[in-house]
């Protein structure tokens, strides 16, 4: 009737005015959740109604007498939140940091919402929420937080899923976490997602929080998905030990950067795949997973502090796939918090896969200081995979290794390349050099198409101190591919088998580095290289200082070739060539019966030291294995 007011009118008119209790400016109101009804006065649905019309920002309270947890189960949707509210779950008398309130789902319908933040800054604190299609939606300008709540836990920490736990869906500033131990959220047992930021989210915060675990970081409660992030500027983790998250024992990935819109993320400080300890398995199936066409993000970073530790996954620790311009630096890939225990993903540490267009362009590790990643303990794969991928830069790693360097920590092989062009590993600039030790396998695979690659400026067997050789379980450098360098600048020692072996590919230039201590130097086979014939040491002879070479070759007629000439440790009849030293080099044209014969001279070579030469074909680039070996009188 015109002019009467409703029933459900007067209640929310009673709770305002009973309800209402002071502090604070005039205009902002406290109201106190006093029952677990699904309406009426004293319920949740009341207090929200009442803080929506007072256009101020309110607080909602806890009293509902009895000890123990106390579930609300609703009949059907909240109304949304339309103004700033603070409802606070941690204010229910008891509460001892683990949620005493419980927001359950018995509407019958999947889709329902728990709580529909449209207002911004809302806090949500202290509330376990159970249940709905979406437990918790952000979908306003933004500036909320979620801290202290269970999303997808019961109150004893039975996992009661969402389909998605945190879903933001609009607006920047939105904190999900936070840096105390009382601010961290469990988000876990959901079965889509246990966060969700939209493309319209962007520059929003994810820390300190377990996605996936038990309450206590230790225990497997999974989502489908932890994290999937689809907007631009987003922070999942932070530099501190108290932004951590812990986003371990999802069924899919721990956290996933996807589509073009998702730039400019940073993924940093998490333990991805790992228990609370940072020594305990709790792998998800991928740990990170960045797709079709996220661009820009960044996974992890040169401070200790941004160091991400992504290991124990059942696949892929890093999954880069269809996407471009993205930096993985300054993770713990495959091993512990500490870098010294093997807990090594199921296949890659890090997989950089191309699309239609080769998409490639990103970066692990870097010449910055911290930069370099730590990949070892990928028993059933590479360390780091790249395949039909252009462009890509690996430096500064160590792989195969502990953190320290001077341990192996075993990968399948160091570096596999499969097919792509213009990928770059190591470099000439200083501390460019990857360290590629240890592994069970070659130190470095190409095959398949791979062309174009440089492989400079690393330790390829050796331990970091330079000393020590711990080897690669098969050639340093393995290529059966055209069209690649291999040097300036490589130290390939101590490998079990080749230091560089060529296996049907041809266009391989391999100068200037330093190869010794292996089972074989250069070794072509089944037409590597063209079958590139070696030079021959004729003389070594030294007088007045000066030690002279006199190398000769038969090969091609009227053709250009240049030569390189090493000194190595005494030669050992039973042991093939190789090239320690680089002493000099020299290009010549063969004559029109293809051979040449010339001197070198260079600073005395001491006594008994043996001396070898290569010769590579300048155009297109074929070198061959060491000459034999020549001692020094």
């Amino acid at each position: 009737m015109p002019g009467r007011l409703s029933l459900r009118g007067a209640l929310v008119a009673a709770l305002v005015l009973a309800a209402l209790t002071t502090a604070g400016p005039a205009s902002a109101a406290t109201f106190v959740v006093t029952n677990t009804d699904d309406v009426g006065p004293g319920s949740l649905r009341a207090a929200i109604t009442a803080a929506n019309a007072t256009g101020a920002s309110d607080t909602i309270k806890f009293n509902i007498p009895g000890a123990g947890g106390h579930v609300i189960t609703l009949a059907s949707a909240l109304p949304p939140i339309t103004q700033p509210v603070v409802i606070n779950g941690q204010t229910q008398p008891g509460f001892a940091g683990e949620p005493l309130v419980e927001l359950h789902n018995g509407t019958g319908s999947a889709s329902t919402t728990g709580l529909d933040v449209k207002a911004g800054p809302t806090k949500v604190l202290g509330l376990a929420v159970t249940g709905f299609g979406a437990g918790l939606l952000l979908e306003g300008s933004g500036g909320d937080t979620v801290s202290g709540c269970w999303v997808g836990l019961d109150l004893s920490g039975t996992a009661v899923g969402n389909a998605l736990g945190v879903d933001i869906e609009t607006g920047s500033g939105n904190v999900v976490g936070g840096t105390s131990t009382g601010a961290r959220n469990v988000i876990s047992g959901n079965t889509s997602r246990g966060v969700s930021l939209a493309a319209g989210a962007s520059s929003n915060v994810v820390d300190g929080n377990f996605v996936g675990t038990d309450p206590t970081g230790a225990l497997a409660r999974a989502n489908g998905e932890g994290i999937r992030v689809f907007g631009a500027s987003n922070t999942i983790g932070g530099t501190s030990v108290s932004t951590r998250n812990v986003i371990s024992e999802n069924v899919n990935s721990g956290v996933t950067l996807d589509g073009s819109l998702a730039t400019g993320n940073a993924i940093e400080g998490n333990f991805i795949g790992l228990a609370k300890s940072g020594k305990t398995r709790l792998g998800n199936t991928f740990g990170i997973v960045v797709t079709t066409g996220a661009s820009a993000n960044t996974i992890g970073g040169p401070s200790a502090g941004a160091r991400n530790v992504v290991s124990a996954n059942k696949l892929t620790g890093i999954d880069i796939v269809k996407s471009s311009g993205n930096a993985v630096e300054g993770n713990y890939i495959g091993t512990d918090v500490a870098g010294l225990l093997a807990l090594g993903n199921g296949q890659n540490g890090v997989l950089i896969v191309g699309g239609p267009s080769s998409l490639g362009g990103n970066v692990i590790g870097g010449t910055t200081a911290g930069a370099g990643n730590l990949i070892s303990g990928q028993h059933a794969d590479p360390g780091i995979g790249l395949v039909s991928t252009d462009g890509n830069v690996v430096q500064a790693n160590f792989i195969g290794v502990d953190s320290t360097g001077n341990r192996p920590l075993r990968n399948r092989t160091g570096i596999q390349i499969l097919s792509g062009s213009g990928n770059q590993i190591g470099g000439s600039e200083a501390g460019s050099g990857n360290l590629i030790s240890g592994n069970f396998g070659a130190g470095i695979v190409q095959f398949n198409g791979a062309t174009g690659t440089k492989i400079e400026g690393n330790l390829v067997g050796p331990a970091a101190t330079g000393g020590a050789l711990l080897g690669n379980g098969g050639a340093g450098v393995e290529i059966s591919a055209s069209g690649n360098s291999i040097g300036p600048g490589n130290t390939i020692a101590g490998n079990i088998a080749q230091g560089v072996l060529v296996d049907t590919g041809t266009r391989n230039r391999i100068s200037n580095n330093s190869i010794s201590l292996n089972d074989q130097g250069i070794s072509l086979v089944n037409g590597g290289n063209a079958g590139q014939p070696r030079p021959t040491i004729a003389s070594v002879t030294t007088a007045s200082g000066m030690t002279t070479i006199h190398v000769t070759l038969s090969a091609k007629p009227q053709t250009l070739y240049s030569f390189e000439v090493f000194s190595n440790e005494p030669c050992d009849p039973s042991a093939p060539p190789e090239g320690k030293t680089f002493l000099i080099g020299k290009s010549v044209i063969t004559n029109p019966a293809g051979n040449i014969s010339f001197n070198l001279s260079v600073a005395a070579v001491d006594q008994g030291l043996g001396v070898t030469a290569t010769a590579t074909e300048k155009t297109p680039g074929n070198t061959s294995e060491f000459s034999d070996c020549v001692e020094a009188p």
